[in-house]
């Protein structure tokens, strides 16, 4: 056996396709059974594993775990491993050097230039090993980095796709609701306008009573469907002012008298006539209360107390409404304040409602900085809503309702109503006959431009959805050969949007369906003074 010889097969295993055959003619020329090489572990540095490319698989640990624990530490050391197999105790010999570790099998004693030669080359072959190692894992990361980028982009990708697909379904839920509120208003528009005909007319009966009561409930929910659609897809304006709570309250009693005095409610009012002022849109406030005196007028028995309170506490103004109705279970307290959830009502559904009265109040509370919240001890033991908003100085005062007969034009005016709905238009033109206007009806765009001939109207009240040409055009059109005409859109769309597409048309005003004849006449009265 020489020096050189076996200098020269230490040296071949720096390359990695010859190692498994290289220990293998190395272990032949040492006349050992088999030669195994080891390198510290990469991740902790305290043990020793196979080193890349050469031979991994041993019969048992058995004299391993002891003879490769001492080899940590640089020097040669003797022991008894299973070889070749489980069973079998074969002497081995460890030569320990910085990065590398040569165990000899079949040779009981040390080999003195097989150390002489490892003590020169095992620093160039340790090297190399941790370079192919740290090559290894830095590919390995590198197809890590690689799958994670890959993950991460198909994620992205599909997160596109979900936000998109959220985005459309958004927008064909608001166009949806805007479509269902326009077309169940066309409707209620002849329902509500053939009502105040027979008003006019005086007759008188239950049954009008009746219509006009369940007209105005199907107002308030296609309403409520659409401000829950304005409300979570931030259309809606808020006009704030300072304002006293007490006149938001007695707005808002105002707005919920029908009910009230259906239900023969007995109302306990105790609020501040000043002192308790907030910065906020005194209708959408309105709106809040009288949403919540409503549902505690609803889920509570006629003639049961309903009391609403307001005090100042800290910087906050608190206003409670409480009543001794059906209560609130307390596992379902969480989810009152969800869209279309309702207190569970017994198979008649005798309150009524799409469960969104209370979803609109939270959500306009907050869009004031305000919190809502809800209490109950319980089935039968009533209920309580809270609401907490930051609390101003100096509030204007909000002016009571105005109730009476329409503002009087100072002379009867020439007014064309168009209307594709037939009973619409047939009833509003009835309806502005009876107040000394005189009225020309049509269906249709050119049909209307066609009654120009023979008559030059002051006013026009104008559907947007027209067949052959629609209100916007039909009203460019009128403006063109009547530049004084006063335009007016009755539709059945009343969103921010449609009103900001009416004015931009050049309408003088946007009337939402259902009207009132007072409405119409005001609005007339107001635009044929300008």
């Amino acid at each position: 056996m020489s020096a050189e010889e076996t200098h020269r097969r230490i040296a071949a295993l720096a390359r990695f396709d010859q190692r498994t055959a290289g220990v293998a003619a190395l272990a032949r020329h040492l006349d050992a059974l088999a030669v195994f090489v080891f390198a510290p572990d990469r991740g902790t540095g305290d043990k020793l594993i196979p080193a890349p490319g050469f031979p991994s698989r041993l019969p048992s640990s058995r004299g391993w775990r002891a003879l490769l624990g001492c080899a940590l530490t640089p020097g040669t050391y003797r022991g008894e491993v299973a070889y070749p197999t489980a069973l079998e105790d074969t002497p081995a010999v460890a030569y320990a050097h910085p990065g590398l570790t040569f165990v000899v099998v079949g040779r009981g004693n040390p080999i003195a230039d097989l150390d002489e030669q490892l003590a020169i080359i095992a620093p160039l072959l340790a090297a190399v090993l941790a370079a192919e190692t740290e090559t290894r894992f830095a590919r390995s990361d590198l197809a890590i980095a690689r799958e994670a980028a890959e993950r991460a982009a198909v994620l992205t990708r599909a997160l596109d796709r979900a936000r998109l697909d959220a985005e459309r379904a958004t927008r064909v839920k608001d166009e949806f609701l805007a479509m269902l509120g326009h077309e169940l208003r066309n409707p209620l528009a002849p329902i509500v306008t053939a009502l105040q005909v027979l008003r006019l007319e005086g007759v008188s009966s239950k049954a009008q009573g009746v219509l006009e009561r369940q007209v105005a409930h199907m107002q308030r929910l296609v309403d409520d469907l659409l401000d829950v659609s304005r409300i979570t897809s931030g259309k809606i304006e808020l006009r704030r002012e300072p304002v006293e709570i007490a006149a938001i309250v007695q707005r808002a009693l105002e707005m919920s008298r029908p009910l009230l005095e259906q239900r023969r409610s007995e109302l306990r009012v105790d609020v501040p006539d000043s002192g308790l002022a907030v910065n906020g849109d005194p209708a959408r406030l309105a709106q809040v209360m009288a949403n919540l005196i409503t549902n505690a007028a609803k889920y509570s028995d006629p003639g049961k107390p309903i009391s609403i309170r307001a005090e100042r506490t800290d910087a906050c103004v608190r206003i409670s409404t409480e009543d001794q109705g059906i209560g609130i279970e307390p596992t379902f307290l969480d989810h009152v304040f969800d869209n279309f959830v309702q207190i569970p009502q017994g198979i008649d559904r005798a309150s009524g409602g799409l469960g969104l009265g209370l979803a609109i109040v939270r959500n306009l509370v907050e869009l004031h900085g305000g919190t809502v919240r809800a209490s109950s001890n319980g089935p039968l033991q009533g209920s309580c809503f809270v609401i907490e908003l930051p609390v101003v100085e100096s509030p204007k005062a909000i002016p009571p309702p105005i109730v009476g007969k329409p503002a009087e034009l100072v002379t009867a005016a020439r007014v064309l109503v168009v209307d594709d709905n037939s009973d619409a238009a047939e009833l509003m033109g009835e309806l502005l006959s009876s107040e000394g206007h005189s009225v020309y009806v049509a269906h249709s765009g050119p049909e209307a431009l066609g009654l120009l001939a023979n008559f030059t109207p002051d006013a026009a009240l104008l559907d947007i959805g027209l067949p052959v040409m629609d209100g916007y055009e039909l009203a460019a059109a009128l403006r063109c050969q009547l530049p004084r005409i006063r335009l007016i859109a009755l539709t059945g769309y009343g969103a921010p949007n449609d009103r900001r597409r009416t004015s931009e048309a050049g309408f003088d005003a946007h009337l939402t369906k259902p009207v009132s004849l007072t409405l119409v006449t005001e609005t007339l009265a107001e635009l044929l003074r300008l």
